[in-house]
């Protein structure tokens, strides 16, 4: 095949961002829903030539930074688990349980929302700059902050009340008060976490990605300094932990606006001379198609995330739960590292195939993304071996007990392979969204994680009597099959297509922001 493609000499790939769209098109009109007319692809786009080999260069460019932001993200939570990990002894199994059960409301009902309703701007921010439409940023940005605004209301009063949540499910009285006052202050963070991702997203799709990994780096060491200072140097204690997490993430868009102002990239997200008050009002007639992506998006998050939760409470079910759960965690936790590179990979293909689709290029948007998800490949191949090769040390370094290391060897083939479909899965995903199919998405994840993998889980686990490699070869058959869907809706897409609707996401109805 002939991977040969030509594009747009103002593509952001050749020399960024352009503040014209229609450069390099011979437009006709075209009928949009309303009936006005939009200029769209009757012939094609004048492009210069790309390959596959390019394209892959290109990709790990903008993904190395985003690798060390993405695992930047999760190092809070870590964090927490150690620093309440190294309180009291006598409370400390207490203050790491109820934290652990925080966490897990916190992720499902919080964070798993938030991350999953701004998937929408995946699509809607790099097909704008691709388009030279930076002034529609704006408008994304304020429908944005109306969404999670509104989202953040029954997020606070799920996690307002967890203890009494936590009590209704059986949980002990003890702990579901402690994760119950831990998840109050916690939650408090989350505003200044939806804000900065606001931000980011927009950044981002501008090609603006190492600034933000200096920003999360210096966030990270201020969160180990004021947790530990304000958990064992304060009267708060163990909600200390919570507190100085709430006051990093809080912290988080203001230092993202401190570098605006010293590059103030942000002045291009609004047309000159807007009218604040009009602007707001196209903001909301936005909202249907922010969440006509985000509400999808949220799905095909929280699903794939609740399936891991019941996965990981089966494991508890099984003859030896201590013991398969501490391997369980061990295995999560992995994951998450190599996840980390997984996700940084798939959003560095999400915002240069959203570029490509916004700037016309549908051709250089199939390299694109084959060119993803063969650096996937060889990448996960590699993150495979080497832990393979490592199995007999990995462990050690998380476990003393004899009998889960030798626990932990048993599902070793089983998560290697989880770890390859896992990355193809994410890459698959980020593919869905820079092209603004996440209906799809959450439609084939319901399907790989309810309808086979959970209940393979299920058959594997308890009626073959396979453990906890049971769980994880359930879990990676699901997968497997999800990522084979994809991997058909990926190569049957008719890309001209999609790169038809950037074009209406950037033109219809959205020119009318007031100048």
């Amino acid at each position: 095949m002939d991977n040969t493609v030509v594009h747009s000499p103002l593509s952001p790939l050749a020399h960024g961002p352009t503040t014209s769209p229609t450069v390099g098109f011979v437009r006709v009109p075209t009928p949009d829903s309303k009936g006005n007319t939009i200029d769209m692809e009757s012939t094609a786009p004048v492009e210069t030539p790309t390959t596959l080999w390019k394209e892959v260069k290109a990709n790990f460019v903008l993904a190395f930074p985003l690798i060390l932001s993405s695992g930047l993200m999760f190092i809070p939570f870590t964090t927490s688990t150690v620093l309440i990990g190294h309180m009291d002894l006598d409370v400390t199994s207490a203050y790491i349980a109820a934290s652990s059960l925080s966490g897990l409301v916190m992720s499902l009902t919080g964070v798993s929302v938030v991350i999953g309703l701004l998937s929408a701007l995946d699509t809607l921010c790099p097909q704008a700059v691709g388009a030279g439409k930076l002034h529609h940023l704006g408008m994304y940005f304020q429908s944005g902050l109306i969404v999670m605004s509104l989202a953040c209301i029954p997020i606070f009063i799920l996690n307002w009340n967890v203890e009494a949540i936590l009590i209704a499910l059986n949980q002990e009285h003890e702990i579901a008060a402690l994760a119950g006052e831990f998840n109050k202050y916690a939650i408090l963070g989350l505003p200044g976490f939806i804000l900065y991702e606001l931000m980011q997203k927009g950044l981002q799709a501008q090609g603006i990605v190492t600034q933000m990994v200096w920003i999360s780096a210096i966030d990270n060491v201020l969160n180990i300094g004021l947790g530990y200072w304000l958990g064992y140097h304060t009267s708060f204690g163990f909600v200390g932990v919570a507190l100085g997490r709430t006051i990093c993430y809080n912290l988080l868009p203001v230092f993202a606006y401190m570098y605006m102002l010293w590059n103030p990239v942000h002045k291009l997200w609004w047309p000159e001379n807007h009218s604040w008050m009009a602007q707001w009002q196209t903001a909301w007639k936005h909202i249907p198609e922010f969440l006509k992506l985000g509400v999808p998006g949220m799905i095909m998050t929280m699903v794939e995330q609740l399936a891991f939760d019941a996965a990981s409470i089966t494991v508890g079910w099984l003859p030896s739960a201590v013991l398969s759960l501490a391997v369980h965690n061990v295995l999560l936790t992995i994951n998450v590292i190599v996840y980390s590179i997984s996700i940084g990979v798939g959003t560095a293909c999400c915002i240069r195939l959203g570029n490509a689709l916004g700037a016309n290029e549908p051709n250089r948007a199939r390299v694109i993304s084959n060119a993803s998800l063969g650096a996937t490949v060889g990448i996960v191949l590699v993150v495979a071996a080497v832990f393979v090769a490592s199995h007999r040390y990995v462990p050690g370094l998380f476990l003393n007990d004899p009998d889960a290391i030798e626990a932990f060897q048993g599902v070793v083939a089983i998560f290697a392979g989880f770890i390859v479909v896992d990355g193809l899965n994410s890459t698959s995903q980020s593919i869905l969204r820079g092209m603004g199919q996440l209906t799809i998405g959450a439609i084939v994840n319901a399907v790989a994680f309810y309808v086979v993998g959970l209940p393979l889980v299920g058959l594997f686990a308890f009626q073959f009597e396979w453990g906890l490699q049971g769980t994880w070869l359930g879990l990676s058959v699901g997968l497997t099959l999800g990522v084979g869907a994809y991997l058909v809706i990926i190569y049957r897409s008719d890309w001209q297509a999609r790169a038809d609707e950037a074009i209406l996401r950037n033109e219809d109805e959205k020119d009318d922001i007031v100048e």
